[in-house]
């Protein structure tokens, strides 16, 4: 996922076309996956990455495998993140947030906690199960809290793909139903079904 400006995740696969290829600006990245087949990446992007030391070996080796063509881009930066470690990230426009990396299943995906004034969940990882919102303690935290945005992976919602690495569309709705955010979001920027935003929490 590449952060916007504003900390609005893109994400990054053959589906996507949100900002039609124009990702100026977007120069921080946060991988979740090992699974990175599907990156789309544009090819004269240089900027910082975020993720594990997993995730970071197994981005590194894609580099080299794959033809050059294809994967031109450069890593500036690299960031190893602790797991349930805050982490101080700075934003392009020197907006100052903290960063959580949150280990799933084995470790070979993540979901991120972005903090501010606000607090956010990032995911597009595989939703095998949700033992981490319940057992993580800075999740369960941010859940106590109240978050503020939830970003999913909705690309089950619009794709006749039979891709297993994309939660399910049942996945999708038990996990809004558990986190309760103000917002949910997709990150493939299209509206979502109703009933998804019917499991959003009600503020008057």
């Amino acid at each position: 996922m590449l952060l916007h400006k504003r900390c609005k995740p893109v994400l990054l696969n053959e589906r996507n076309s949100v900002f039609d290829g124009d990702y100026n600006g977007l120069r921080l990245f946060l991988c979740s996956s090992c699974n990175i087949q599907n990156l789309k990446m544009p090819q004269d992007w240089c900027g910082s990455v975020f993720t594990s030391r997993e995730i970071m070996d197994a981005l590194k080796n894609y580099q080299k495998t794959v033809d050059k063509n294809k994967c031109a881009f450069q890593i500036k930066k690299e960031t190893v993140l602790l797991a349930n470690t805050p982490h101080d990230l700075i934003l392009p426009d020197n907006t100052q947030m903290q960063l959580t990396m949150i280990p799933l299943d084995n470790g070979s995906n993540v979901i991120f906690l972005l903090e501010d004034q606000f607090i956010s969940v990032l995911t597009n990882s595989p939703l095998n199960n949700l033992d981490a919102f319940v057992n993580n303690k800075w999740l369960r935290k941010a859940l106590k809290k109240g978050v503020d945005v939830l970003y999913i992976d909705d690309s089950i919602l619009f794709e006749s793909s039979m891709d297993l690495y994309h939660p399910t569309e049942f996945q999708l709705r038990v996990l809004v139903d558990l986190v309760r955010p103000r917002f949910v979001y997709g990150l493939s920027g299209k509206p979502l079904p109703e009933y998804i935003y019917f499991s959003c929490l009600q503020v008057d």
